[in-house]
């Protein structure tokens, strides 16, 4: 649930929240890793596209 997050507040929230519990769960810790890299990977991604996309909503379309 937590992967579908795509910004830097929710991702140091959902790591403040879970780091501990899920080092006492088995595989907990790299479940939460491949989460946070979800999440890092989506605010990259938005951050790389963001200027393309507001420039095309600008446009005037036909």
């Amino acid at each position: 649930m937590a992967a579908k997050y795509c910004d830097p507040t929710h991702r140091q929230d959902v790591a403040d929240f879970f780091t501990e519990c899920m080092a006492r769960a088995p595989g907990g810790t790299r479940m939460l890793a491949q989460v946070l890299e979800s999440v890092d990977l989506c605010i990259a991604f938005k951050a790389a596209q963001a200027t393309s996309v507001e420039s095309f909503l600008a446009s005037p379309h036909p």
